[in-house]
């Protein structure tokens, strides 16, 4: 029984028929309980369970302050998870079988984010929903350093990138510390999550990983059963550090937004020095509120070890070695330009290397610099803004370079979103190469980029090429849904025989019955939407909108 203090908010029950599989932690009792329709699947969707609590024990700097762990998957739970101390509950939707764990993360993701929550969360408690992102971001972070740990700094990378996106993705900015809301549930939004998380990665970019551990040991030891607000943050931040982090919140934090860059560079033979501008295209002429200052780092990147009187490191990345030079500047205005001392031209230049400060970045350069950025910049994060900045050229130089960083890249990740920059230009030639590169990547994620690329041209040999996949199961679920849908987006502009073959093929695997997580259903639904002129789509779906069907569907 738990003889600790715990929040009414974080009490459960749950009832049922239930299978119950017991696991154990250094004689903590770790157990895992779902329907009996999950049982095959129980055991592998917890079974990392014991591992994290030790991780989450070391990077935190403090024991698992509870009697034992329990998770219970349960059906049509209306979030994805929830907290509750000692026994959280998670939706049925995420007891993973084998074929989703070939491209979904969610449900590793979810075991990972609910138990920190068992320290931030349910050890220290938000005083108020204001301060909701403390515990939200700090376990938004969580999954990440999970990833890390388990897949190495690639994945990481990936990881915060995917996260950018989500919150950029977001239709509206608001300070991620605010009391003006209408309801509480309005602060359960990607601010209060992962745009959170990423100023927990700012933490830990300031810090490094001996500080930081320090600094989630002093909130966790300092506010344990009690509760705790931003500036207990800031308190536990500067005791660890002597730093002051109030600045940085004042930008991240307590106002809207973030910056927006726009970076050009070149070198100048003459003068031996490379030239950077930078401005903050978020500012505009007569409201400078919303101008960031930041001190970030940029590195001049060579091929040749370069004769420079500053540290020079390296590092190996797709068989090449790059040499790395760093300078610091201070982005504090609209636009400036800096000037960095360099003998040579450098290969390639990297703006806040690292990518620690959440940002979006547009390019300007030559095209064999962004070439070199976009195969060998030492983050994910980087790699992609070059990529991105060579597909807005818009022209068969820039597609045979994207063509190129492909074949160069050994990383999942890189390949994915280079058949995404691909997919952005606007010629014919690119088909060819999607085509030719489906039926050879073996990564089941990149290949449902590659089919939603191809949807991009309303052609009858992009058709055959993405319909083929429609019902393939050896493929991850997420290559089966897009082939679904984006034959679908291709059958409808071609009409006759074509949208046949895809309603037939959607009904069919729709008929089949339940799928894991209902995407492969969901995504027939999708594409039978599309025809919306007909009146048996519209039966379809409205057969799918009853009570006996799943949720999701």
């Amino acid at each position: 029984l738990n003889d600790k203090p715990i929040p009414n908010y974080l009490m459960m029950l749950t009832a049922g028929d239930f299978v119950h599989i017991k696991d154990d932690y250094n004689g903590l009792l770790v157990d895992y309980f779902t329907g009996p329709q999950n049982q095959e699947n129980l055991q592998s969707t917890g079974e990392k369970t014991p591992r994290m609590i030790e991780f989450f024990e070391q990077k935190f700097g403090v024991k698992y302050p509870w009697q034992k762990y329990s998770q219970v998957w349960v059906n049509d739970f209306i979030w994805g998870g929830m907290e509750n101390t000692s026994a959280t509950i998670n939706t049925h939707r995420a007891v993973a079988d084998q074929r989703s764990k070939l491209d979904i993360t969610f449900p590793e993701v979810l075991v990972a984010h609910e138990l920190s929550h068992q320290w931030f969360g349910d050890l220290v408690v938000v005083d108020d929903w204001p301060s909701l992102w403390i515990k939200e971001g700090a376990a938004t972070y969580s999954e990440s350093l999970w990833w890390r740990h388990e897949y190495g700094d690639q994945e990481f990378n990936y990881y915060r990138l995917e996260e950018w996106r989500e919150y950029l993705a977001e239709s509206y900015k608001r300070p991620t510390q605010t009391r003006f809301y209408r309801h509480v549930e309005d602060l359960y939004d990607r601010h209060s999550y992962t745009k959170a998380g990423t100023i927990y990665h700012m933490f830990y970019a300031i810090l490094g990983e001996e500080l930081f551990t320090r600094f989630t040991r002093e909130i966790l030891t300092t506010h344990s059963f009690s509760n705790i607000v931003d500036s207990d943050i800031v308190k536990a931040f500067e005791k660890v550090s002597g730093i002051n982090i109030l600045p940085l919140l004042d930008q991240y934090l307590y106002t809207q937004g973030h910056p927006d860059f726009k970076i050009s560079y070149n070198f100048d033979e003459k003068g031996k020095f490379v030239k950077l501008d930078v401005s903050q295209t978020q500012v505009s002429d007569d409201d400078h509120s919303t101008l960031f200052d930041l001190e970030l780092p940029v590195t001049l990147n060579y091929f040749e070890k370069p004769n420079i009187n500053k540290e020079v490191k390296q590092y190996n990345l797709n068989n090449k070695t790059i040499y790395s030079v760093q300078f610091k500047i201070r982005a504090d205005k609209a636009s400036q330009s800096f000037y960095l001392n360099s003998e040579n031209k450098p290969d390639f230049v990297s703006f806040d290397d690292g990518n620690d400060f959440l940002k979006t970045v547009e390019i300007k350069a030559d095209l064999q610099s962004l070439e070199n950025a976009a195969i060998y910049a030492s983050d994910i994060l980087a790699r992609t803004f070059a990529k991105e900045a060579i597909a807005k050229l818009d022209n068969l130089k820039s597609l045979k370079s994207l063509e190129k960083t492909y074949n160069e890249s050994e990383f999942w990740a890189d390949r994915k979103e280079t058949v995404d920059a691909i997919s952005k230009i606007n010629l014919d030639q690119k088909n060819d190469f999607l085509r030719k590169v489906l039926g050879l990547e073996i990564e089941t994620r990149v290949k449902a980029a590659i089919l939603n690329g191809l949807a991009r041209t309303k052609t009858k040999q992009n058709f055959e090429s993405v319909f083929s996949y429609a019902d393939k199961h050896e493929e991850g679920y997420r290559t089966q849904a897009a082939s679904l849908v984006n034959s679908a987006k291709i059958a409808k502009s071609l009409g006759g025989q074509h949208s046949e073959m895809i309603l037939k093929k959607a009904t069919e695997i729709l008929n089949r019955g339940n799928h894991w997580g209902q995407l492969v259903s969901g995504a027939c639904l999708k594409a039978i939407g599309i025809f919306k002129d007909r009146v048996d789509s519209f039966e379809t779906l409205k057969s799918y909108a009853q009570k006996d069907k799943a949720p999701e569907l």
